[in-house]
């Protein structure tokens, strides 16, 4: 503790080292810290965000509320740094640093004078909204600096604020306010700010990139309003393709299963109609996973109509059966629906049913459907039909568990049992 960061040499290269820690924390606890030892790592702000270790000091500096500005400003090309892994990582870290149980005045709304974006609660969530924006002209516009650019950001695509929440957000002194002292925004909020520059225009491309589709998910999960409306927005007319890409599907996934009905139905629609073919595909198929989540919806029972069309090739398909168990697990009746259509099914050397229950991936659709749905008709087939082998072990065993002995009709035990 005693040591003066101002007089050690190569200061920069120690946050590159395994001492970055110990650096991160003389950050976070010295009140006061020399300004050529600021100026010296906000100098490389950009490569120390790209580093493991460096990253941990620089977040220590940008969790001081008088130098968050500076680090984002330094930063330079926020998509470049999204799409590395350490800068992926840093900015989720980044995004995080925020008091997440700030809101309303908490949020840190700048004073006017200020000409700064504000930030406040809006409808539950954190908002990030213009300068005056609420006693402006509505077409005002604001900048949201992304360290290299200055992305324009229009009042209409912020969320419509009702006269309640206007006096929820407006600025000190404002018109129907109390006069409160301003305070800085925290650094989480500014890097809303800056993030939502990143988000405009680039959503699809940062979507589809392994580092940078990380970042995305982390803005999801913060629930702020106006980067998933942002966000959303652009997602939605490319949602059929990356319902079927390495790391769009987990981005598609995550808005359909925690953002509002009422944002995601053409999401849902739009992986609703490309569900043929995504459903025998290795990503695609937890989209359509998803879309089954919703079991009241058409949409869950057009998949299932779809399924039992060709119900064999689905069930012994590796990435198409998921679909089929997804399927008997969450949607009303399903499970009906496909005991039938395998009963109905063509046979080719033995029955459908036969095939399925012998297949490596099939026998764990029956074995599901005699969890969910014991179908009389079902057990006697797979009871009096040809020997289950290889894989239809499986199905013998659940059959056992249930007290029938496999294709060789009832078991006495059953039998006396029931009598």
């Amino acid at each position: 503790e005693d040591i003066d960061l101002s007089q050690l040499e190569g200061l920069v290269g120690l946050a590159r080292a395994s001492s970055a820690g110990w650096l991160a924390g003389r950050l976070r606890a010295d009140v006061s810290v020399c300004e050529s030892v600021v100026q010296q790592l906000l100098a490389e702000a950009d490569g120390l965000a790209r580093d493991r270790n460096g990253a941990e000091v620089l977040l220590a500096l940008l969790g001081r509320t008088e130098y968050a500005q500076s680090v984002l400003d330094m930063l330079g090309d926020l998509s470049g740094l999204a799409r590395s892994a350490a800068g992926s990582a840093f900015l989720q870290a980044a995004l995080a640093s925020g008091d997440p149980h700030s809101t309303g005045t908490q949020a840190g709304a700048l004073a006017m004078k200020t000409d700064e974006p504000c930030v406040a609660v809006v409808g539950g969530s954190r908002c990030i909204s213009a300068p005056a924006l609420t006693t402006q002209n509505a077409d005002d516009t604001w900048a949201a600096d992304t360290g290299s650019e200055e992305v324009s950001v229009s009042a209409t695509d912020l969320p419509a604020t009702s006269s309640a929440q206007k006096n929820t957000i407006s600025h000190a002194g404002g018109p129907g306010s109390a006069a409160e002292p301003a305070k800085p925004a925290s650094p989480g909020d500014r890097v809303r700010m800056a993030l939502v520059g990143l988000l405009r225009g680039r959503v699809p491309e940062l979507v589809e990139d392994s580092a940078a589709n990380r970042l995305v998910q982390a803005i999801i999960a913060t629930g702020d309003s106006c980067m998933l409306e942002l966000l959303i927005k652009e997602v939605t007319p490319v949602a059929g393709r990356l319902a079927g890409h390495p790391y769009g599907c987990h981005v598609v996934q995550r808005i359909v299963r925690e953002c509002d009905s009422s944002l995601t139905s053409s999401i849902v629609a739009d992986v609703a109609a490309a569900h043929p073919a995504l459903v025998m595909e290795q990503h695609g198929n937890y989209s359509v996973q998803e879309v089954l989540l919703r079991p009241q919806s058409d949409y869950a029972q057009e998949v299932v109509e779809t399924l039992c069309v060709d119900i064999t090739a689905h069930c012994i398909h590796k990435h198409a059966s998921n679909v089929v168990e997804r399927a008997v697990r969450c949607v009303p009746s399903a499970a009906e629906r496909i005991t039938t259509a395998l009963l109905e099914a063509p046979a080719r050397k033995h029955s459908a049913l036969h095939e399925v229950a012998t297949s490596k991936f099939g026998n764990y659709v029956v074995q599901r459907l005699l969890q969910v749905a014991p179908d009389e008709k079902l057990i006697e087939a797979l009871c009096r039909g040809p020997k289950l082998l290889g894989f239809g072990k499986h199905i013998h065993t659940a059959l056992n568990r249930m007290g029938f002995a496999g294709n060789r009709g009832p078991s006495p035990r059953r039998s006396a049992t029931s009598e």
